[in-house]
């Protein structure tokens, strides 16, 4: 599935890019990894979670508490083949 990030650079120019992911989990921690998070991809790497044993909801409240706490902010990320907004920056 394809899925499409807004954000706001810190460091680099605001803007938008298209990831193709398997799921909306694995898009999710794709993104907050390339946005400079990387809380739950280094978490899996290290091996204290897998990408299964993480949830949608966890990744979304996470990301609401610490939107621009890494070196982007998240505007939205969006699900493009079913349209659904997965976050939403508040």
């Amino acid at each position: 599935m394809k899925y499409a990030v807004s954000y706001e650079g810190y460091f680099k120019p605001s803007g938008a890019k298209i990831i193709e992911c398997e799921t909306d989990v694995e898009a999710l921690v794709q993104i907050e990894e390339m946005c400079g998070y990387g809380k739950f991809s280094g978490e899996i790497e290290d091996g204290e979670r897998t990408l299964e044993s993480t949830t949608l909801q966890e990744i979304t409240e996470y990301l609401s508490s610490n939107n621009g706490d890494g070196s982007d902010f998240i505007v939205s990320i969006i699900n493009l083949s079913t349209q659904e907004i997965l976050f939403q920056a508040g």
